[in-house]
């Protein structure tokens, strides 16, 4: 039986925030259902999804962290 993750669950998986979720569900094709007006993310489809970018080379939208300075 499929898990079903809330945004929040999911956000923590990706390291990422919960508005960073709702992005990824409208414009980059996140999967997702609205559940009782829950968004709900399958904890399977997550996992598709973000293997099927991963190996095709898609890269992050981050800028690569800045080194810390030395005090």
């Amino acid at each position: 039986m499929t898990k079903y993750l809330t945004k929040k669950q999911a956000a923590e998986i990706l390291n990422v925030t919960p508005r960073t979720i709702d992005h990824l569900r409208t414009n980059c094709g996140l999967p997702s259902y609205l559940l009782d007006r829950a968004v709900r993310i399958p904890e399977d489809g997550l996992r598709e999804w973000l293997e099927a970018r991963t190996s095709s080379g898609v890269e992050s939208h981050r800028k690569p962290a800045k080194p810390m300075k030395d005090f």
